[in-house]
Formats: C-alpha cells, sequence, structure tokens
C-alpha cells in the first residue's frame, strides 16, 4: 500500500491471490494464452485502438479523447506490449468517465523507485511482470528520458526517446537489414518488419533490476554495434567463399538461390503488375512476375491498410473511398492474373500462384477483420447523417457491415483464428479442386485412325480432331484423312455427344466425361468432403445452422424461398421430361435403332439431334472473330470497353465459358476528375476454333452462350453508378441480363443482322428462323438437368453431414430420383467435376440461375406487354429497363430495382410460358 498509494487516502483496495483467466474474467477479459495483459481480448465488447502522434512518438491523447466518445468506451486500456509507456493516468481518467485498466508488467518496478506517476488512480490494475521478477526487486530504476547520448561517437548511431521509458540502439539506415537477422520478436518506430529491425531495444525494468546505470547502456550499445559490425563482415566473407566454391553442388544451389532472389527483387520495378495501367498488360506478364509482384502489391496495401486503419474517420473522404483503392487494386491485379491462369494455363503459372495465394488471403482477412473500419462503418450507420446518404451510400455501408460480420470480425480471437485457418484451407482446396478437372479433363485423349470410328461427325469436328493430332505429334493428320485425337474439352466432347454414329465410342467418351477428377493422384472426393465439412464449420462458428444461410446472407432469396422456387420448376417440368423420354424412343426405333427401348445416356443427345434435325430441319452457322470492343453510346461516346476470348485451347484453357470484370466504373478511381473511370470486362467461350480456311462455324447454342455472357458483361459495363463498391450487383441477385440477352437473340431483327451464310452472306431464311423460335424442344428434360445441380448444392450445404451415413453421391442419387428420368450411372461422379460450387463461387448459389431466369423471363415478357412490333413501346419500357435494372446497379435493393421496373415483384409464370410448360404447372 506504501509502494502504491504514496501517502494518498486509499478508500478501496482489491488484492486477488489469484492468476490467469480467472483474474482476468475479474476485470472482463478472457485469457487467450500466457499470462500478460496484452496476451489477453474481450469478452463482452469489440476493441479499437489507439496510436501515437506521430509529429511527438508519444501517445495521441487528443485522439484518444476523439476516438472514445465517438466509438462510445467504455474500458481504456493502458500499457504497452513491447515497451512501457507513461501514460497521463488523471488526463485519460476523464474520457468520457471510462473504466481505466493499466497494464503494470514494465513499469511496476519504475512506479516503486518512484520515478514515473503511479497507475494507482486507475480503477484496477494488472503488474505480473515476468521480465522483471529476476534479481533483486527493489534495486533503484533510472528513467532515461533526458538529452541524446551518442555512442561510440558514431552519428549515424542514436539513443531513441520515443517510447517514454526505453533505450533503443537504433541504425538511421537500417543497419540489421544488411544481414537480414532478427533482433527481437518486437518493432520499433520506424521498422520496415520484426524481420529486419532497425535497432535493439534496451528495456530499462530488464537491465536496472541487474544494477545498469546510465554508462552500462551505453557499454550495452556498444556491445550492439560491434556485433552487428561482425554480422556484415560474415556475411561479406561468406559471399567471397561461396563464389570460389562453385564446384561444390551445396554451395552452388544456396548461391543460384541467392542471386535468383537479388534478380528477383530487383525485377520488382519492371514487373507489370505493378504498374499502373487501365488494360491489363496481358502480353507482357509471366509467372516469374506473379511472387514478386503480389508479395510487392501486399506489401504496399497492407502499409495502406496500416495508414487507413490510423487515420480513419467514419466520412466518405477519410473511410470509403481510400478503402475502395485498396480492394480495386487488388481485384485489378489478382484478376489479371487468376484470368491468364484460366486461359493460360501452366505448371509455373499454378506454382507461383498456389504459393503466394496464402498471402493474398491473409491479406483479404486482415482487411475483411479491420475493426477501426468496421467501427467506422458502423458509426456512419448510427451518425445523425445516415438519412442524408444515397441509397447507393447506405448500401455500401450495410453490406460492409454485414460482410464484416461474415469475415469473422465479432467472433473471439481463438475463434477468429479458426475462422481464418479454415478460410486459407478453403482457398487452397478450391483451387486444387479445379487443378484437378482441367488436369483430367486434358488427360483423356482418343486417338482415332479409322474414320468410321468417327462417322457422323460434322467437318469442323473432324478439323478440331486432326487439329488437336497435330499438336500432339502428328504432324500429318488432316480432317479428310486423319488421325483424330478425341478430348473431354466440349466442342471436342459435344460433338462426340450429339452427332458420332458410333454408340461405343460415345459410350467411352460419356463414361470418361462423367468420371473425370474421381480416381488416383486427381481424386476430388476427399477434397469435396473436406470442403463440405469447413464450410459447416464456418457456418457454426458465424452462428448459422449450414453454410447455405450463409450464402443466402447477402442475397435476395432464402434457403425456403430458393427450395420452393426449384420444387414450383421441377414439378413442372417432370411430366414434359418424361414424355420426351418417350418421344426419343418412339423415334429412335422408328429410325431402326437396335437401343430403342433401352436407351442410356450417351445415346440422348445423338439421337436429340436426330430429332431436332427432323423436326426443325436446322443447320445453322455464325462467323466471329473479335479481340476487343470499345462500347460507345449514341454519341459516340466510349462508356466501356471488353476482351472476348472465343475459342477452345484444350491444353491451356479451362472448359466452360464466363465473364469476368478487369475493372469497375468508379468516380474514386478515375485518373480525371470530371468523369468516372469506365468498367472494363472480359468474356471467355470455348467454342470451335477455325481450323485451316474455314472460320468458326456456330451451332444456335454456341450463340446462345456468346449472348448469355455478353448479358453479364453488359450488366457490368452499362451501369450509370459511381459508387465503385456498388457498382454493379453486389451478388447474384439480379444477374438476369445474361437469360435477358439470351431472349433478345431469338428476335427476328436480332437474329437476321448476325445469322449470315459465311460463304454467301445470304442471311437466315424465313423458314429456318421460325424453326428457330420452337424453344420448348425438350423443355422439360432440359430445365431438369438444371434443377438437378441447384438441388444438389443446396442439399450438401443444408442436409449433408460430412462423414455421416450418407456420402456425397448418395445425396446425388437421391435429388435424381426426383429430377432425372434416366437414373445415374453407378459411376456417375460428376460432382468431382462440379466446379462451379466448389472451385467458383457459386456454392449454395447454383439455383440463381434459375432464379435468373425467372427474373430474365419475366424482364422480358415487359417488352412482349408493349408489343414486339410497336417501336415507341419498346424503346419506352428500354428506356425504363435501361434506367432501373442496368443503371442503379447495387445502388439500390435487388427486389426494389426489379420492382421499380416492373411494378410488382417476379414471377415464373413468364418463364414457364416461355418453355411451354405453364399449362403442365
Amino acid at each position: 500500500m506504501e509502494q502504491r498509494n504514496s501517502g494518498k487516502e486509499c478508500r478501496q483496495v482489491n488484492v486477488q491471490p489469484l492468476s490467469g483467466s480467472p483474474a482476468f474474467m475479474l476485470i472482463l477479459l478472457k485469457l487467450n494464452h500466457m499470462t500478460e495483459l496484452w496476451h489477453s481480448g474481450s469478452i463482452f465488447f469489440e476493441t479499437m485502438p489507439y496510436r501515437l502522434n506521430e509529429s511527438t512518438g508519444y501517445n495521441h491523447y487528443d485522439q484518444v479523447q476523439k476516438t472514445a466518445v465517438l466509438f462510445r468506451s467504455i474500458l481504456i486500456v493502458t500499457g504497452a506490449r513491447t515497451y512501457a509507456r507513461l501514460y497521463d493516468y488523471v488526463r485519460i481518467r476523464k474520457v468520457r468517465g471510462a473504466i481505466l485498466l493499466a497494464d503494470m508488467a514494465h513499469i511496476s518496478r519504475l512506479v516503486e523507485a518512484g520515478v514515473i506517476p503511479s497507475a494507482f488512480e486507475c480503477r484496477c490494475g494488472d503488474n505480473y511482470n515476468p521480465e522483471a521478477t529476476p534479481g533483486p526487486h527493489m534495486v533503484p530504476c533510472f528513467f532515461f528520458r533526458k538529452g541524446v547520448i551518442e555512442i561510440n561517437k558514431r552519428q549515424e548511431l542514436r539513443l531513441s526517446l520515443r517510447t517514454d521509458t526505453n533505450l533503443f540502439w537504433c541504425h538511421k539506415n537500417h543497419f540489421f537489414g544488411q544481414f537480414e537477422k532478427e533482433a527481437n520478436k518486437n518493432t520499433i518506430p520506424g521498422d520496415i518488419s520484426a524481420m529486419v529491425p532497425g535497432g535493439n531495444r534496451m528495456g530499462i525494468p530488464a537491465l536496472t533490476s541487474r544494477g545498469f546505470v546510465e554508462e552500462d547502456f551505453a557499454r550495452v550499445a556498444e556491445f550492439f554495434d560491434a556485433a552487428a559490425e561482425l554480422a556484415v563482415k560474415n556475411k561479406s566473407l561468406d559471399q567471397r567463399t561461396r563464389s570460389t566454391h562453385e564446384s561444390t553442388p551445396a554451395v552452388r544451389s544456396l548461391s543460384v538461390s541467392a542471386s535468383s532472389k537479388t534478380a528477383e527483387m530487383a525485377d520488382v520495378e519492371s514487373n507489370p503488375l505493378l504498374k499502373e495501367f487501365y488494360f491489363p498488360p496481358f502480353d507482357s506478364i509471366e509467372a516469374k512476375h506473379v511472387r514478386p509482384g503480389i508479395r510487392a502489391l501486399l506489401k504496399q496495401l497492407e502499409s495502406d491498410l496500416e495508414e487507413l486503419e490510423r487515420t480513419v474517420e467514419p466520412t466518405w473522404p477519410k473511410l470509403v473511398e481510400p478503402l475502395e483503392k485498396i480492394v480495386d487494386r487488388l481485384a485489378v491485379v489478382w484478376g489479371a492474373v487468376s484470368h491468364l491462369k484460366a486461359v493460360k494455363d501452366n505448371a509455373d503459372l499454378r506454382s507461383a500462384i498456389e504459393e503466394v495465394q496464402p498471402e493474398k488471403v491473409a491479406f483479404e482477412l486482415k482487411l475483411g477483420q479491420s475493426k477501426p473500419i468496421y467501427n467506422a462503418f458502423k458509426a456512419i450507420r448510427e451518425s445523425s447523417d445516415w438519412e442524408g446518404l444515397t441509397d447507393a451510400r447506405k448500401r455500401i455501408v450495410d453490406a460492409q457491415i454485414k460482410e464484416a460480420v461474415l469475415n469473422g470480425i465479432a467472433l473471439e480471437d481463438d475463434k477468429r483464428e479458426e475462422f481464418n485457418k479454415i478460410e486459407q484451407e478453403l482457398a487452397k482446396l478450391s483451387q486444387k479442386f479445379g487443378e484437378n478437372v482441367l488436369d483430367a479433363t486434358k488427360k483423356f485423349e482418343k486417338l482415332i485412325t479409322d474414320k468410321k470410328d468417327i462417322e457422323g461427325l460434322p467437318e469442323t469436328a473432324l478439323g478440331l480432331g486432326a487439329q488437336t493430332a497435330v499438336s500432339k505429334g502428328h504432324e500429318n493428320a488432316t480432317a479428310e484423312n486423319g488421325p483424330w485425337i478425341i478430348t473431354l474439352d466440349a466442342p471436342s466432347f459435344m460433338a462426340v455427344m450429339q452427332h458420332a454414329k458410333n454408340r461405343t465410342l460415345r459410350e467411352e467418351v460419356y463414361r470418361a466425361y462423367i468420371s473425370r477428377a474421381s480416381s488416383g493422384d486427381l481424386d476430388n472426393t476427399a477434397i469435396i468432403d473436406q470442403i463440405l465439412k469447413l464450410r459447416l464449420e464456418k457456418a457454426k462458428l458465424l452462428g448459422y445452422n449450414n453454410y447455405a444461410e450463409v450464402s443466402m446472407a447477402t442475397k435476395m432469396a432464402t434457403v425456403e424461398k430458393a427450395e420452393e422456387l426449384l420444387e414450383k420448376l421441377r414439378s413442372a417440368s417432370w411430366n414434359p421430361a418424361v414424355q420426351d423420354m418417350e418421344d426419343l424412343k418412339i423415334f429412335s426405333k422408328n429410325q431402326g435403332a437396335p437401343e430403342a427401348d433401352t436407351l442410356n445416356h450417351w445415346d440422348i443427345s445423338f439421337w436429340s439431334e436426330r430429332l431436332r434435325e427432323s423436326k426443325y430441319e436446322i443447320n445453322e452457322v455464325w462467323n466471329s472473330d473479335v479481340r476487343f470492343y470499345r462500347v460507345n453510346d449514341s454519341s459516340g461516346t466510349p462508356i466501356a470497353y471488353f476482351y472476348f476470348d472465343p475459342y477452345s485451347r484444350p491444353s491451356e484453357k479451362r472448359g466452360g465459358a464466363w465473364m469476368d470484370e478487369v475493372a469497375g466504373r468508379s468516380r474514386v478511381l478515375s485518373k480525371e476528375s470530371s468523369s468516372p473511370r469506365l468498367p472494363v470486362a472480359h468474356m471467355v467461350c470455348n467454342q470451335m476454333p477455325p481450323v485451316g480456311d474455314k472460320p468458326s462455324l456456330m451451332t444456335f447454342r454456341e450463340v446462345e452462350t456468346v449472348f448469355h455472357e455478353f448479358g453479364h458483361a453488359l450488366q457490368h459495363m452499362l451501369t450509370r453508378q459511381d459508387e465503385g463498391l456498388v457498382a454493379v450487383p453486389l451478388c447474384h441477385n439480379l444477374m438476369l441480363l445474361d437469360t435477358f440477352c439470351v431472349d433478345a437473340s431469338y428476335c427476328r431483327d436480332t437474329l437476321m443482322s448476325i445469322g449470315k451464310h459465311y460463304e454467301t452472306g445470304e442471311s437466315i431464311p424465313d423458314d429456318v428462323y421460325k424453326k428457330l423460335l420452337a424453344r420448348t424442344f425438350r423443355a422439360g428434360s432440359l430445365s431438369l438437368r438444371q434443377l438437378r445441380f441447384a438441388t444438389l448444392d443446396l442439399e450438401l450445404h443444408t442436409k449433408y453431414i460430412p462423414g455421416g451415413s450418407e456420402s456425397i453421391y448418395d445425396v446425388d442419387r437421391r435429388v435424381c430420383e426426383k429430377t432425372q428420368v434416366l437414373p445415374p450411372l453407378p459411376e456417375d461422379k460428376f460432382l468431382c467435376g462440379f466446379s462451379h460450387i466448389f472451385a467458383g463461387g457459386y456454392a449454395a448459389g447454383y439455383y440463381s440461375y434459375k432464379w435468373a431466369e425467372v427474373l430474365s423471363a419475366d424482364a422480358f415478357s415487359a417488352f412482349e406487354d408493349a408489343g414486339l412490333n410497336n417501336e415507341k413501346a419498346v424503346k419506352e419500357t428500354g428506356n425504363r429497363f435501361r434506367e432501373t435494372v442496368l443503371a442503379l446497379g447495387g445502388g439500390k435493393a435487388p427486389l426494389e430495382v426489379f420492382v421499380a421496373f416492373r411494378g410488382r415483384e417476379p414471377s415464373p409464370e413468364a418463364l414457364l410460358r416461355h418453355n411451354g410448360l405453364l399449362q403442365v404447372a
């Protein structure tokens, strides 16, 4: 009492003979590990750091006051993890009347010596100090804080005054960095990192308890100086020794490693990923740029984030604008790298991405879990200015708060650490899943030398097979004489399924396709189970029952509404799908097919194509060879740009078709104050490439695919929303323009303007156009196929229990009982190739394809209601569509946007009517 109270009247003292978690519980904290206050975390509240005043190096009390008032602090903690600071306890006690808790671990002996103020003014304190316990406890302590002591008469060495109570041996040129040795785990002001420190701490409590006085500190600094000089000399000697022993393999390996590291650092300055670009320099980016480029970028973004957290205020310029710059910079650069991996995959690029991806994920987690940013957004929502914000800005604030919660910001420290480990593992597993699918797809090659074995394949497919054979070493392969190689890439696979008369070949290729990535080193089964297990654990950590609820938290639908929609569409599609199968059996039997009564999976596409040809006699083509577009408005002013990569490249390009953004529309990120940055997109397809002098001739299904992806691109490019964080819809909720454009592709004027004979230039004949309008052909079967995928996705993310009695394949077969007329084969493991939900962004979200179809058909019906031949009415409806669905982006709630256009909530009636299923429903 005498030591702590210094003679002042003491009204109450509570001495607790406990330690560890119980002691911390008494002061509303939990103990994560070890015993000091700085190892503890909050139980009932969130934390907000306060920082130094950089101009003085001392605590910024004005900012403490401002922060505490802004965030309504109820507890203020003083004390520092690495070194003690001199706190103005009286002043801090006056801030909002908050409880003041002092960590005295590093200053207790100084207080006892009476050389710094006592923390007895605090309401509670912790003075456990393992660092100070060795040696005599009552040795007088000395407080060195006056003047600058020159050590060893070297101008570049100095003692730091910036920490109140500790001395530092520092070097202004970051001397320690010359030999890359870690002095201690703690940093001091100005350090690059703990691994490249600028100096070393001489802790006063530890040294004075051993009897050190002022002169001894100077002597210690001399020891530091001598040790550092020796380290530099030894490193220099080591390098010279290595250069004279190049014949030794192990030494040569070390030398190469060191030189490559130096070269890598030198390449940073010229790295194309670090250049300021509007259009990514795809022609310049190579695998060797990824590691140094991404790491340098992340280092800069880390610094930007620290600066944002240090200076954050609940205002748009001080919070949202700098945050948008950080988010966009990472998205643009990582997006360019990811795009190249998707279309120009190779081992070096994979390895580089795999190495830096954990670092990128770690930064995203740090950004998503930033308490200062989260608290600032909450302060905006709770401020008196909230009602004056635009709808778009309110959406940004709400979305950022919700995303922060979904990123684990509200979790306790140990739970957040577990959450972060799950996120890292999920990122790694998803990438591995996608790579396995691509490798398994590339692995299958069927060499055919007898043309009879591929009878029925169209000329373009034969040309593709011969072209593939040439690339595999068969230099003399031709479309006419072969040999040909069949692959599982979409153009080759679909050509065989639809046109090959060789039933045995169809069966072989089909079985290979449905069992991709399901065996050997490329087996995705265990990866799927682990992904589902981790997603469930993640959902539980966040307080949800299953991962589907997490996914739906940011979407327009709920799990119940999604299931309700899928069931309504399924019940409407089932009977037509059964009839489709009967029609195929009858037709194939009339054509003399011996398999007519026992049609199997590899027969469906083949006989469906023959039936379609017999009913509609369509042989459609379309020529397109586009690489880059600048999109102008009616006045000729550019409003967007996009890349188009149309052709299949099986050896390096993943399958499917997709659109993604290169850069979004943004006012903040514009280089010109008078106009926003314009959006840039890329569209990727996998259609049949040109063969020889013959152009790429597209089936109408491929035309639909192009329009589908172009719809995604248009929704990105036509937004007028200048708030970059909501320039496009925040999720899959209102991504309806893809299906809308497919509907538009059937319009006469549209189709006639693009559908021409590639040799004569003749437009599509009228009778062929009318046959194309028969969109109800096998509509029930096609609908069920998508419903199987969507329903399975929801089942796996709601009811499936990893490690339980039911396997993922059991779930698939159970779903197929209601969504597939022809039961799946026993070896059907298409799940191992279901990249949308295991390597893409559609986990518990695949239903959105059907959701978008409902919205799109309903939106398109507005034009039908206006009268497609009524130019004035169509134009008025189009302008309303442009000003709502397209222009608003994510600036308003999705349902609100749709209602603004349609005048009511969406209905599935138009979709069922378009597909000829309404009467069945």
